[in-house]
């Protein structure tokens, strides 16, 4: 709050607002929200929250991810703001931000550079450039930041990034012990922990301490933030037993938890509308487009609209293969086959210097698999069987159980598409539980429209 009070900003009342719901108490940050609906916040995020504690209704409604023009607006005002600014490290952090989403990496660079010299110790400062770091694939620059910084060893938010990006360039961070002592000490809020209690319950989920995991996250989600909400909605889904409570789906900002809650319940167009806002909190990530874009295109067929989703994330991160090869199935689902086969060799190139976790033999299963597609939808089915079938064997050679279950499954729509004819039900039945909870629940609809009794079949 003095923050707030000495220096009003956007940033200082975002912020506010967001610990003001936290804490449960909106009513200190009535000004700080107002300023922010008239000034405009950081992020639809910030207003969407300020709307919250001055009107006391959260905005559900689903946004689309922002456009370029959108972002070259909020790039040219961030430059105004600059140029009677020069020194405001936040809006320098804004305006890489923006620059990140759009793809503009080196000047997203040399914008943090300069945020860095003007504050070295700021926390946003610090875990924003750190966290553009790691996007770029520089997990030791991403590293060394923080460990240059005085604040590091007494700022519990900073920890917490240190310890996810020395995770990242393959060490173990030195400051574990020292952070364990301060998640267990009850000294600090635990807002301040949380962040730090995931990162620490997350290394030990790695390590098969599950005694662990559960009494770090008891701490992560005594006041979470929506980074440790999803950090615990992941361990809930990968580690049997531990349950994420429901009442924190209402932590404020915590879509990515939603988007997999409402995956769970079955209800698609909620997910998407949830992966959208995700999407927008974190511009330049893939993993919330990905997700909805899969959902649109597997859960409901609606492949136009899963295609946009994947090309407007390209701007962000054209170098990476997953987008480009969700966008070529959904424009060959979608009945644009030459755009699909026009896509394939730049998907063969990025899969060559892929930096992502896919395994090129998992790209080898989808490579083969896309020619399959190609085939049946330029009418060879027999040329199409080939491809799926070898696709089957390379998934199976390498122990790929759900790459094969996705190929098998994209094979019996192919053959239903083609021939009206439907592979054998007890294969498809497999072929779905190969898919962990709560993806299976995605893949039994699209297994649903192949086989539904009339013309609903998934293209």
């Amino acid at each position: 709050m003095l923050q707030w009070q000495l220096e009003p900003n956007r940033f200082h009342a975002a912020n506010l607002v967001d610990a003001a719901i936290t804490l449960e108490r909106p009513h200190i940050a009535s000004d700080a929200a107002a300023w922010i609906l008239e000034h405009g916040g950081v992020s639809f995020v910030s207003e969407d929250l300020a709307r919250l504690v001055v009107g006391g209704v959260e905005v559900q409604d689903s946004r689309s991810v922002s456009t370029p023009n959108g972002r070259h607006k909020a790039v040219a005002d961030y430059r105004r703001s600059l140029r009677a600014q020069p020194r405001n490290p936040i809006l320098w952090v804004e305006i890489a931000r923006e620059y990140s989403a759009l793809g503009q990496t080196d000047a997203a660079r040399r914008a943090l550079n300069t945020a860095l010299a003007l504050a070295p110790n700021n926390r946003h400062v610090l875990r924003s450039a750190s966290r553009f770091f790691l996007h770029v694939h520089e997990p030791d620059r991403a590293h060394s930041i923080l460990l240059a910084s005085d604040a590091l060893r007494s700022d519990p938010w900073l920890m917490s990034a240190e310890i996810v990006a020395a995770s990242a360039t393959g060490k173990e961070s030195r400051l574990l012990k020292k952070s364990r002592d301060l998640v267990e000490s009850g000294r600090v809020h635990p807002r301040h922990i949380s962040e730090l209690a995931s990162a620490i319950g997350t290394i030990e989920h790695d390590a098969g301490n599950r005694k662990q995991v559960r009494k770090l996250f008891r701490h992560a989600l005594v006041a979470p933030t929506e980074n440790s909400v999803a950090q615990a909605g992941w361990i809930e889904r990968h580690m049997p037993g531990f349950d994420l409570p429901d009442e924190l789906l209402a932590t404020p900002r915590a879509f990515e938890a939603q988007a997999w809650e409402a995956v769970q319940l079955g209800d698609y167009e909620d997910a998407i509308s949830h992966s959208l806002r995700w999407a927008e909190d974190e511009p330049f990530a893939t993993r919330p487009v990905l997700f909805g874009s899969w959902v649109s295109s597997m859960g409901l067929g609606d492949f136009l609209g899963a295609a946009q989703m994947a090309e407007a994330a390209r701007l962000a991160n054209p170098s990476d293969p997953r987008l480009v090869a969700q966008i070529l199935y959904c424009r060959a689902s979608a009945g644009d086959l030459a755009g699909a086969q026009s896509l394939y060799p730049e998907l063969e190139r990025l899969v060559r210097a892929d930096e992502t976790e896919t395994t090129r033999a998992e790209w080898d299963v989808v490579l083969e698999a896309d020619k399959g597609l190609f085939a049946f939808r330029s009418g060879s089915p027999a040329e199409g069987r080939l491809h799926y079938e070898n696709a089957l064997q390379l998934a199976a050679r390498h122990r790929l159980r759900e790459s094969a279950a996705t190929a098998l499954v994209h094979l019996a729509r192919e053959e239903a598409l083609a021939t009206g004819q439907m592979l054998d039900q007890e294969l498809l039945d497999a072929a779905v539980v190969a898919f962990p909870q709560p993806t299976r629940g995605v893949v039994e609809a699209f297994v649903r429209r192949i086989t539904a009794p009339d013309d609903r079949i998934a293209r």
